[in-house]
C-alpha cells in the first residue's frame, strides 16, 4: 500500500494538537463544555481534509480509504448510546 511521504505527514499531524490540550482541559477542570466538543470536532475535521488532500495529491488512495473507514467506525461507536 503506497503511503504519504513523512514530511507531510508530520505537517497533517498538527492538526491533532488541539485534541490533546482539549483531554488535558477536561481532566484538569473536572467540566465538560460544548466548546470542547466544537475545538474537538473541527479539529478532526482538518485533519481528515490534510489527510484527503495530500492523499489524492500524492495518489495514495487505498490509504485515504483505510482511513476513512476508521474514522467512519469511530464516529458510529462514539454516536451509538448504550
Amino acid at each position: 500500500m503506497k503511503t504519504i511521504q513523512k514530511p507531510d505527514a508530520k505537517k497533517i499531524s498538527i492538526a491533532l494538537i488541539p485534541i490533546y490540550v482539549m483531554i488535558a482541559y477536561v481532566i484538569i477542570t473536572r467540566s465538560n463544555p460544548v466548546w470542547v466538543y466544537v475545538v474537538g470536532g473541527t479539529s478532526i475535521i482538518c485533519y481528515f481534509a490534510l489527510l484527503g488532500f495530500f492523499c489524492i495529491k500524492q495518489k495514495c488512495y487505498q490509504q485515504l480509504w483505510v482511513n476513512l473507514a476508521v474514522a467512519a467506525i469511530f464516529l458510529l461507536t462514539f454516536f451509538v448510546k448504550w
